[in-house]
């Protein structure tokens, strides 16, 4: 005899087992679709997957790169410290490099700069160039530092991620500070490491 979902024993002794087992499986993917539908409207939820989705795509560093530019925009617009008029910065610019040459300038030229700059000799004179090459000029360029005493020059690191320090001689008379750049994904630096090993950042 049969009552609901059951047999008696009597006629098939493996019916119940059977019904009872299609009865429970139906349960549960009943339950599984209520707890998915149930997850499925909760608006976090959704929200929180999306965010996920998108950033593991890259998409909110776009975004965070775009607001960092907006925020360094909004700045000039609001009140703030002109610029400090004991920094002075010597820059090689197309003007330059047509009165002078192409790019890498002669060393006799920094030679030269630094003995314009005894009659008033800067805290710190920092070049953010690297002298990675020797040349002619280094022992006249060696000691225009040497007598300065404040030069910091610029190591930075290869593509074989070795240290690219000055050559030896005007290694010896000068500090050092790093100019390894951290750029972000559309070419622009916006951070900069302290130290890179013992050197701190040249432009600190």
């Amino acid at each position: 005899m049969v009552y609901g979902n059951t047999v008696s024993n009597q006629i098939c002794p493996n019916m119940k087992v059977k019904v009872w087992g299609a009865s429970w499986l139906h349960i549960r993917k009943y339950m599984r679709i209520s707890i998915l539908e149930q997850y499925l409207s909760n608006p976090y939820l959704l929200t929180t997957l999306l965010s996920m989705g998108l950033w593991t795509v890259g998409v909110w560093a776009t975004l965070e790169l775009l607001g960092f530019n907006i925020l360094l925009q909004t700045r000039n617009y609001l009140p703030h410290a002109n610029w400090d008029e004991r920094i002075a910065v010597i820059g090689i610019d197309d003007a330059t490099l047509r009165e002078y040459g192409e790019f890498p300038l002669s060393r006799d030229r920094y030679t030269q700069l630094l003995e314009t700059l005894e009659v008033s000799p800067p805290a710190a004179i920092g070049f953010d160039i690297l002298f990675t090459e020797p040349s002619i000029y280094d022992t006249a360029l060696a000691e225009a530092m040497e007598i300065n005493g404040q030069v910091v020059l610029a190591v930075a690191a290869s593509s074989q991620t070795k240290t690219l320090y000055p050559v030896p001689i005007l290694d010896q008379v000068t500090a050092k500070g790093h100019i390894v750049s951290n750029a972000d994904l559309d070419g622009v630096t916006r951070q900069s490491f302290l130290y890179i090993n013992q050197y701190p950042a040249l432009q600190w």
